[in-house]
C-alpha cells in the first residue's frame, strides 16, 4: 500500500470535522482561537509522529532511496529536520514543486488519521501540523477503515507518541502545557518572567494560589509601587526575574517595550488572571 491509498481511508475516518479535516493547507488549528476564547482542559492527550519528516520522506521516496538513507545516517534530530529542510527546498527551486509542502499534508493524513482510527468523540484542542492534542475516548469496536489504517500503521513502521498531559491552557494566543514536572510556555507570551514561570502559573495550577496572603503578595510585585522601588535602586536583576519577558518587558496593551515603558499591571492582565480565572472556574463547576 502507498500513501496515496490513505485517502479514502482518510475521507471517510476524518468526516464532519470542519475546516481541519479537509485535505488542503489548514496545518495549524487552535479552538481557542477559532472560538475567541481560552481553553483549560485537565484531561487532554497530545499525540504526534516519531521522527516526523524522516519517516514520512521513508514512505514518500522509498528506504533504497539516497537521499532518504542520508536522511537516516543522521543522529541529530534537529540536524536531520534540518538537512530534510534544506535539500527538500533547493529541489522544489529546481522542480516547481513545494515538497515540504507535501511533508505537512502526509503528515496531516498520517495524524489525524490515526487519531480517527483509534479514537471516538473526539474534540481537537490544538493541531500543529505533526501532532494534536484532544479530548478523546478508545473505541470500542473499530470500523473496517480503521483497522485499514492502522494495519498500514504497523505494516509501515510508522511510530506515534501518546501523552496524557495534566493540564493544557490556552490563553490569548499562548498556550501552557504541564506534564509531569515540565511546564511549556508556547505563544505570544511564551518565555514569561521568571517569577512568573517559576512560582506563579505552578502555583495556580496546584491550587496554592488561593491562599489570599500569597495572591496578595503576586499583586504586590506586579503594582507601579513595587515596580518603581526595583527601577528607582536600580535592582536590575530582581527587574528582569519579575519583569523580563522574551529579553523584553510588557507595556500597558501586552506588546514588548523598553524597561522604562513597561506596565506591572500587564503581567497580570495578560498573563497571570487569565490562567487563574480558568482554575477557579473549573473549581467552582466540579
Amino acid at each position: 500500500m502507498i500513501l496515496n491509498d490513505l485517502i479514502p481511508l482518510y475521507v471517510e475516518l476524518v468526516k464532519d470535522t470542519g475546516e481541519l479535516g479537509t485535505l488542503g493547507d489548514k496545518y495549524v488549528y487552535q479552538l481557542a482561537d477559532t472560538t475567541k476564547s481560552s481553553i483549560l482542559s485537565t484531561n487532554a492527550i497530545e499525540v504526534d509522529i516519531k521522527s516526523a519528516f524522516p519517516t514520512i520522506c521513508r514512505l514518500m521516496y522509498g528506504e533504497d532511496n539516497s537521499f532518504v538513507q542520508q536522511i537516516f545516517k543522521i543522529e541529530s534530530k534537529f540536524e536531520r529536520n534540518k538537512f530534510i529542510s534544506i535539500q527538500l527546498t533547493e529541489q522544489s527551486k529546481k522542480d516547481g514543486i513545494s515538497y515540504l509542502q507535501d511533508l505537512n499534508f502526509w503528515s496531516k493524513v498520517l495524524v489525524l488519521g490515526y487519531l480517527y482510527a483509534k479514537y471516538e468523540d473526539i474534540v481537537i484542542i490544538q493541531y500543529i501540523k505533526d501532532g494534536v492534542v484532544f479530548n478523546g475516548n478508545i473505541k470500542g469496536n473499530p470500523c473496517d477503515n480503521s483497522n485499514s489504517f492502522n494495519k498500514y500503521v504497523v505494516d509501515n513502521d510508522v511510530t506515534f507518541h501518546e501523552k496524557h498531559l495534566d493540564s493544557f491552557i490556552r490563553f490569548n494566543r499562548t498556550t501552557v502545557i504541564k506534564l509531569g514536572d515540565k511546564l511549556s510556555v508556547k505563544g505570544i507570551f511564551k518565555d514569561p518572567p521568571q517569577y512568573i514561570n517559576d512560582i506563579v502559573i505552578p502555583s495556580i495550577m496546584s491550587g496554592n494560589i488561593y491562599d489570599y496572603k500569597h495572591l496578595e503578595d503576586v499583586k504586590l510585585k506586579y503594582s507601579y509601587k513595587y515596580y518603581m522601588i526595583l527601577r528607582e535602586a536600580p535592582l536590575t536583576e530582581e527587574l528582569t526575574y519579575y519583569y523580563r519577558s522574551n529579553d523584553q518587558y510588557l507595556n500597558e496593551i501586552g506588546k514588548p517595550c523598553g524597561v522604562m515603558d513597561l506596565d506591572p499591571r500587564a503581567y497580570l492582565r495578560y498573563i497571570v488572571y487569565p490562567i487563574l480565572s480558568l482554575y477557579r472556574l473549573k473549581q467552582n463547576n466540579r
